[in-house]
C-alpha cells in the first residue's frame, strides 16, 4: 500500500488484512488455484490485475468470466469501493480496449456504479491519445447524459481548454464544478477553467478564480507559487502578482526552474536586463548546460535588442 489516507483505524485495518493475507494478490492467486472455476475470485483477480496494468491478464480473466453469464450475473462482488456482478466488471474493462468501449459500457449499463472509473479512464485517453479531437466528441455525447458529474465536468473543461473548442461550455461547465465543489482547490483544473475565461476575454472572473487570493493561499508552498507565476508570466497579465509569487517562491526554494518563471516575468514586463540575469541564475544551479534557459536567454536579448 502507497502512502497513508486517514482514518488511522481504516488505514490500520488495511495494513491488518494484509498481514493475515486477506484479500491480497497472493491470496486470490492461491484461492483460484484451488477452484479454478471460482467467478468471484477471477473478478476480484482481475481488478488486481487491471492496478498493475496488466490489462492482457485482466482480460483473460474477464472472458473466462463472460463465458459464463448467467452465473456471473447473479455474482456481487466488491471492487475497490464500487460493488457490481462480476458479468458487469467483466464487461467494464472492455474500456481499455478503446475510448468507444466507454460509450458502449455505459450505454449497457446507463446506472453502473463503475462510471466514475470509467469517465477517468476516459480523461486519460485524452491526454494519451494522437486523436485528441475523437475523444473530444466522445466528452460532448457524454456530457448530454451526465451534465452535472463531478469527474466529467473536471475532464471536460481541462478537454475544452486544451483544445480551445466549447469555450462557452466550458465554462459553464468550470462555473458548475467550482460551485458544487467551493473548498476543493486542484491546480490544473483552476487553471484550465481560468484559460478559458481569459480565451473568452474574461479577465476579472479569470482573477478571481486564479488571482491573488490563491498567491495568499498558498504563500508558504513553493511549487504553487512557481506554478501560479508561470501561468500568468505565459498569459502576460497579472504580471506584478506573478512576479511577487516567483520571489516569494526562491525565497522558500532556491531552485532552477522557479528563476527560468521570474525570468519570464520580467521578461514579460520589459525589464529586460534583469530576465537575462535571473536566467543566467537558472543556467548557474544546473551548472551552465540547458538547451531551453539558453534558448531563452537568446530569446530575450532578440527582443531586447529590436
Amino acid at each position: 500500500m502507497v502512502g497513508y489516507g486517514p482514518p488511522a483505524d481504516k488505514f490500520s485495518g488495511r495494513i491488518e488484512k494484509a498481514i493475515t493475507g486477506e484479500h491480497t494478490f497472493l491470496a486470490l492467486l492461491r484461492s483460484l488455484q484451488k477452484d479454478p472455476d471460482n467467478l468471484q475470485v477471477m473478478a476480484e483477480l482481475a481488478y488486481k490485475y487491471e492496478d498493475r496494468d496488466d490489462y492482457k491478464t485482466m482480460r483473460e480473466l474477464s472472458e473466462k468470466i463472460l463465458a459464463r453469464p448467467k452465473k456471473a450475473r447473479k455474482l456481487s462482488v466488491k471492487i475497490a469501493n464500487w460493488e457490481t456482478t462480476a458479468y458487469e466488471y467483466a464487461k467494464y474493462t472492455s474500456i481499455y480496449s478503446e475510448p468507444q468501449a466507454i460509450l458502449k459500457f455505459l450505454d449497457e449499463f446507463p446506472k453502473t456504479r463503475l462510471r466514475e472509473p470509467a469517465l477517468w479512464r476516459l480523461n486519460n485517453y485524452f491526454y494519451n491519445s494522437e486523436k485528441k479531437a475523437g475523444v473530444f466528441d466522445i466528452y460532448r455525447q457524454l456530457m448530454k447524459r451526465y451534465p452535472d458529474d463531478p469527474t466529467l465536468l473536471a475532464g471536460y473543461v481541462l478537454a475544452c481548454s486544451e483544445l480551445k473548442l466549447d469555450v462557452e461550455q466550458g465554462i459553464a461547465a468550470g462555473e458548475k464544478h467550482f460551485q458544487s465543489h467551493p473548498d476543493e482547490f486542484n491546480s490544473r483544473l483552476t487553471e484550465a477553467y481560468a484559460t478559458l475565461l481569459l480565451t473568452n476575454g474574461r479577465d476579472d472572473r479569470a482573477l478571481e478564480v486564479y488571482g491573488q487570493a490563491v498567491a495568499d493561499k498558498f504563500q508558504d508552498e513553493a511549487i504553487m507559487l512557481n506554478q501560479y507565476a508561470w501561468f500568468w508570466a505565459l498569459a502576460g497579465k497579472n504580471l506584478a502578482s506573478a512576479e511577487a509569487a516567483a520571489r516569494k517562491s526562491i525565497v522558500l526554494k532556491d531552485d532552477a526552474n522557479v528563476w527560468d518563471t521570474l525570468s519570464m516575468v520580467l521578461w514579460k514586463q520589459g525589464q529586460y536586463a534583469e530576465a537575462i540575469a535571473a536566467e543566467e541564475k537558472a543556467l548557474q544551479l544546473v551548472g551552465g548546460k540547458n538547451d531551453d534557459f539558453e534558448q531563452r536567454i537568446k530569446e530575450i536579448q532578440a527582443d531586447m535588442n529590436r
